[in-house]
């Protein structure tokens, strides 16, 4: 039997410059959709989409976006 479950967190802290999170969702199916996402030491920001559907296994598909400010606004 699969359960669905969803989960999410966040970390921001603009004095110690982090910024990272993470979520994910399963259906009673097994297909799981998620993302995590953290900013990089050099500026950028790194995003990870994701979903496992049957056998297909981790298929991701990774972004970068540079000099991002995620505090912009903050």
């Amino acid at each position: 039997m699969i359960l669905e479950y969803e989960y999410k967190y966040d970390v921001e802290d603009q004095e110690k410059t982090l910024y990272f999170g993470a979520n994910e969702a399963g259906d009673a199916q097994g297909k799981v959709n998620g993302g995590y996402r953290v900013l990089l030491p050099d500026g950028r920001l790194m995003t990870v989409e994701y979903t496992v559907e049957g056998d297909s296994g981790f298929v991701p598909k990774i972004s970068f976006e540079s000099n991002a400010n995620p505090f912009n606004g903050k």
